[in-house]
This record gives structure tokens, sequence and C-alpha cells, in this order.
């Protein structure tokens, strides 16, 4: 896994309710997913947004949270999510999950066989 930072910032909104980031990350450890993996990430959200512009970039499913905004403990990167203020600097591990499928047609089965 790659480490890498970005700073995502939000946009200046004129009315009362602020954009969120829309990002959100395993709090729970007995999930058996590693603490600050990303879980969700929400079509209208900044991060959303960021990864349209940046897609070499891209902050996704199944990459991990190391820091948002110099905090490294979950609840603490939670609430950077939520009320970090305009800019959110994140430190993330890359997460690369290649696989391979091999797909055949069997005479006479009437299907496909996939195979990782």
């Amino acid at each position: 896994a790659r480490e890498f930072e970005v700073e995502i910032s939000k946009p200046k909104i004129k009315a009362k309710a602020s954009r969120t980031f829309g990002v959100a990350i395993n709090e729970d450890i007995s999930a058996g997913l590693p603490l600050g993996q990303v879980t969700t990430i929400e079509e209208d959200g900044v991060v959303q947004e960021w990864n349209a512009k940046f897609p070499s970039m891209a902050i996704s499913i199944g990459d991990v949270i190391v820091s948002a905004n110099g905090k490294d403990s979950v609840p603490d990167m939670m609430q950077e999510f939520k009320n970090g203020g305009e800019k959110l600097l994140i430190k993330m591990k890359k997460v690369s999950q290649t696989f391979g499928i091999m797909v055949s047609s069997e005479r006479g089965g009437g299907g496909y066989k996939a195979e990782s």
C-alpha cells in the first residue's frame, strides 16, 4: 500500500447548510476491517467531487485514512470530517485491490464458469 496526502477544500456556500466531506470510515475494531478504512463515499459530498476532479488521487472505498488534519484517532478523525472547517488534510494509505478472472465457456454447460 502506498501512502499519500490530499488537501480537500469545501466550496464557499452562502446557504446556511454547509456541505459535508461525505466520507465514513470504520470505527469498530470488531467489524473485521482496519480502523480508518473508508466504508462510504457519499455521492453529493466534497470527497466525491474531489475524486471526479483528481481520479489519479481518488479516495476509494477500502483505502485507509491514517489521519485527518493531524488527528490520528478514529473519533478525532470523524470529528474533523463533520466539523473540521473549510479544509481537510487527509493522510491515507491507498490499498490496491487487484485480481484476475478467467472466464470460459463450456460446451453444453449452458453458461460460463468464472474462477479467481
